[in-house]
């Protein structure tokens, strides 16, 4: 289970920087604990590729047996 809760200011940002504040989030949601350096899951906004760095993470994430703990 996943709930986003995003900043109130994003009401006041481009359509643009919704949607990859929203995209980027979710990928938090899929499992993603960090960021890469560029792509989705980059910690500055609005770059909304999926990255060969965020291809691996999720071939990584999602080859696990369902209910392994991932952490840090």
């Amino acid at each position: 289970r996943c709930a986003l809760l995003l900043d109130d200011d994003l009401a006041f940002s481009s359509i643009t920087v919704l949607q990859a504040t929203i995209r980027h989030e979710l990928g938090h949601c899929l499992g993603f604990m960090g960021h890469v350096p560029s792509g989705l899951m980059r910690s500055t906004c609005c770059q909304v590729n999926i990255t060969g760095d965020v291809q691996n993470m999720m071939r990584k994430l999602y080859s696990l047996p369902p209910g392994t703990e991932v952490t840090r």
